[in-house]
């Protein structure tokens, strides 16, 4: 789906029970695109920097889910796939699953994946049953 046509249907967005959403992307041409787009439709832009403690700090799977699943508004949160290519795939699958489960049908919640569709259809996607 092209960026404009995303941009017209996100107003329309229904929340549903479950509030996490994954947005594929092949690289990092549209970031800022998609930053104005969702700053547009008054998402909260979170950035994963803003949660290190210090540079050298790292997000395990139950630290990152637990600042997901935290937000309180409808959010996007970038720097996700930077920090889960780095996990096993033990650990991408697990990372996932508990993303899909959180149950919250007040707030959307998008996380863009740059560069990792491959691995989360390969890792996750078929192998989820829900």
């Amino acid at each position: 789906m092209l960026l404009e046509e995303f941009d017209k249907r996100l107003n329309e967005l229904k929340f549903s029970r479950y509030s996490v959403k994954v947005l594929l992307f092949n690289n990092y041409e549209n970031v800022f695109e998609i930053k104005k787009i969702f700053s547009k439709h008054n998402y909260q832009l979170i950035e994963l920097t803003n949660f290190q403690k210090n540079e050298n700090s790292w997000f395990g799977v139950s630290s990152l889910l637990e600042i997901i699943q935290n937000l309180q508004k409808n959010s996007i949160v970038f720097g996700v796939s930077e920090i889960i290519r780095f996990y096993s795939d033990e650990e991408f699958l697990i990372f996932f699953r508990f993303l899909f489960e959180m149950e919250d049908s007040s707030k959307n919640i998008f996380i863009p994946l740059f560069g990792l569709e491959s691995r989360f259809n390969q890792v996750f996607y078929n192998n989820f049953h829900r």
